[in-house]
């Protein structure tokens, strides 16, 4: 069986077709979102009607809670400390346009998900198993990471928010991110996402990029959230 993972759209419904569209040719049973699924690009109802239309099952992530937080300046708790005063308007505008049909579909949104195969149980989670804001990177210790493996009785986790790839195996188990769709950070325009084989012994874990049209979000971008703040 093999699973689609991806992560941290961002509200970029182009970006996220063009990851479907090349999940379409994979043989996928089923694609999970680890969350951060709208905020900042400008097309909120378009991915969450994606998300439903396709039966991507998800969970929450921190950029998500902080747009559904009835109080902007509390959602701003959600956030990364130190954001710049830039970022934070663009949260604002999130915030303030985000619609109800989009508000109602996150709220049914659970934090985590547990998947159990017949060889492998595998965590789902937006930061990490104990906070949905805390960021696990590649160059986390990895006795660390061995310890949440144990904790949560799995031998998998795949962990969003970095928007960074990575692939980590452990005497213990996996560490996974998928990196981002919306706003990928590991140096390349291109969307990244995660598939994983579960059918074996031993599973297997592939990072695709797929390139989606950037110059055509950024002047979204720039026409529709920072004209407005």
């Amino acid at each position: 069986m093999k699973i689609a993972i991806i992560s941290d759209i961002h509200s970029n419904f182009v970006a996220l077709e063009s990851v479907l569209n090349d999940i379409r040719k994979e043989n996928i049973s089923q694609i999970y979102c680890l969350g951060d699924i709208v905020g900042i690009y400008p097309q909120f109802k378009e991915v969450v009607k994606c998300f439903i239309n396709n039966n991507i099952i998800s969970i929450i992530g921190n950029y998500d809670k902080a747009c559904i937080s009835e109080d902007a300046e509390k959602g701003v708790f959600y956030l990364r400390q130190g954001i710049s005063e830039e970022n934070k308007k663009i949260f604002y505008w999130s915030h303030k346009n985000l619609d109800d049909y989009s508000k109602n579909y996150l709220k049914s949104l659970p934090l985590k998900i547990k998947l159990e195969f017949e060889k492998h149980k595998i965590l789902l989670v937006h930061g990490s198993p104990n906070s949905i804001s805390k960021y696990i990177y590649p160059d986390t210790p990895t006795l660390y990471l061995e310890n949440l493996l144990k904790e949560n009785m799995c031998n998998v986790i795949v962990c969003g928010h970095t928007h960074i790839p990575m692939i980590i195996k452990t005497k213990e188990g996996y560490f996974l991110n998928p990196g981002s769709v919306g706003m990928p950070k590991d140096g390349s325009p291109e969307a990244t996402y995660l598939i994983a084989d579960v059918n074996s012994e031993e599973p297997d874990f592939k990072i695709k990029k797929v390139p989606f049209d950037y110059n055509y979000i950024e002047y979204l971008f720039k026409e529709k959230v920072l004209s407005f703040i």
